[in-house]
């Protein structure tokens, strides 16, 4: 079910992508993404809280008795729309005066995106008090409910991107004002069906002071993770603003959205995973743990790996069928954003074991410093004249570096192991992406020779059954082949 959701997903927000894009134009498509920016620069908040929010609730449920579920649940309530309300009275004091003052904006447009920015705003804080019953769905793995919920929302959001044409409003005001409304309709939905279906979801004030304490002292130092995550995506795009214009930050909103709907099969994967670490490790299962987190790791990679390469090859022709007028550098900008996320995504089932066991200050500490640098470093880059894909390269660097870190991090914290992890998912992920080097290096070739669109399609439709195969025989074990070929056959007979 949440493939399907994905999938689903994936094809109308490319879609709704190019509509919007060609709806507002490429000018404010850049300037609803730099001051959308601005308020989900605030999303660390939601994403921290979120996340402790879904680990207390998983631990509670693996535990025998979860007598404590419905004081989680509730405190939980209660701190996401404290921390809310601050965010929006941050967000429209020092927030807004980034966006009047410090972003560049033409003149004319200057009004409408003030209007875009107070509807975000609203928008974020829907999303955060909704947040504790989102991970009250996942938590007790209802993934189908999850699936269907966030199908209707992505649909009522094409319906909103392609009536922008038939009205004469301001169309950036009204495509903000429009997510909004959606946002509030998916609230309620979640409300009722976790009031209906869950008994810890009947919120009942609580204030348990032990369990407020253990909640933010895990929760701040996810913020500073975060937070630091946030200045190298937010951070970075309010610098190629400020150093290039909002023509840039189109170009990269377009590499965004590639890499987050690239991106979005690995996390769809997590989600039906993470909540089995969780409990495995309340329940003191270390070694079926273990086995999850590194099986996950692998799998996530070598998926996005079969997905980006006809992307990487194709990256030109896929963004002239998606979208009719390209921004300059997209093209660029698409195939550094995938290669980046093809490293981080090694590092989503490992954080999961430093969660799961509550020991996050030194891995968030770790995740804070190379996240931090990659700003700290393209900001250094542009002062020296620098180009705008140089931030990308950089990033690149820092995810490496801070994967080598987290992992010795969590050696020390939980006597993690090592070695195991390097034979069983390190090295056959360096295997397989060392083949694609000439690979890729030979398809540049090809395409100066011949280029139709069926030589495009048959070229692309081998390099991924000749990484299919390799992946088989050389990316995954014994082991997980024959896992593979039973569940197979379990499909056929069904």
């Amino acid at each position: 079910m949440l493939y399907f959701r994905m999938i689903l997903m994936m094809l109308v927000n490319l879609y709704t992508s190019r509509v919007v894009l060609n709806a507002l134009g490429v000018e404010n498509f850049g300037i609803y993404n730099v001051v959308g920016g601005i308020v989900v620069m605030f999303s660390f908040l939601q994403g921290a809280t979120t996340t402790a929010t879904q680990r207390f609730l998983n631990y509670e449920l693996g535990t025998t008795d979860g007598k404590n579920l419905l004081k989680v649940f509730s405190s939980s309530i209660e701190v996401h729309i404290f921390i809310g309300l601050i965010c929006v009275c941050i967000a429209e004091s020092i927030g807004l005066w980034i966006v009047c003052h410090k972003l560049s904006i033409p003149i004319e447009s200057r009004d409408a995106s003030i209007w875009v920015y107070h509807f975000s705003v609203f928008t974020f804080f829907i999303n955060m008090i909704n947040a504790p019953y989102n991970a009250a769905i996942i938590a007790h793995e209802k993934m189908g409910v999850y699936a269907y919920i966030a199908i209707v929302e992505v649909i009522m959001k094409l319906l909103v991107a392609c009536s922008l044409v038939y009205f004469l409003f301001d169309k950036l005001i009204l495509y903000a004002a429009l997510l909004f409304i959606v946002a509030l309709i998916i609230h309620i939905v979640y409300l009722f069906y976790c009031r209906i279906c869950f008994c810890e979801c009947k919120f009942k004030f609580y204030w348990d002071f032990t369990f407020i304490k253990k909640f933010f002292s895990f929760s701040s130092w996810m913020l500073m993770g975060s937070l630091a995550s946030l200045l190298s995506t937010q951070g970075v795009n309010i610098l190629l603003n400020i150093f290039f214009g909002p023509l840039v930050n189109a170009a990269r909103g377009v590499a965004c959205q590639v890499q987050a709907a690239v991106n979005s099969f690995a996390l769809n994967f997590m989600v039906a995973v993470n909540p089995q670490i969780v409990k495995s490790y309340s329940q003191q299962k270390l070694d079926y743990m273990y086995h999850l987190v590194f099986a996950s790791s692998k799998f996530s990679f070598f998926l996005l790996f079969i997905i980006s390469i006809p992307l990487l090859i194709n990256t030109d022709l896929i963004l002239t069928l998606w979208l009719k007028n390209i921004p300059e550098y997209a093209v660029l900008f698409t195939r550094l954003a995938l290669i980046d996320i093809l490293f981080q995504v090694l590092n989503i089932p490992i954080g999961v074991i430093s969660q799961a066991s509550g020991k996050v200050r030194n891995y968030q500490l770790i995740m804070a410093l190379f996240f931090s640098l990659i700003f700290v470093i393209s900001y250094i880059a542009f002062e020296k004249g620098a180009p705008a894909y140089s931030t990308f390269l950089i990033a690149i660097f820092c995810t490496v570096l801070g994967t080598i870190g987290r992992i010795l991090v969590l050696k020390k914290m939980i006597d993690f192991p090592v070695l195991i992890y390097l034979k069983k998912v390190v090295f056959p992920v360096i295997i397989i992406f060392l083949f694609s080097l000439p690979v890729l290096f030979l398809s540049d070739i090809y395409w100066n020779i011949k280029s139709s669109l069926s030589a495009i399609l048959f070229f692309s439709l081998l390099i991924v059954s000749l990484f299919s195969y390799l992946i088989w025989k050389i990316g995954l074990s014994s082991s997980e082949r024959f896992f593979f070929i039973q569940k197979l056959q379990q499909i056929k007979n069904r």
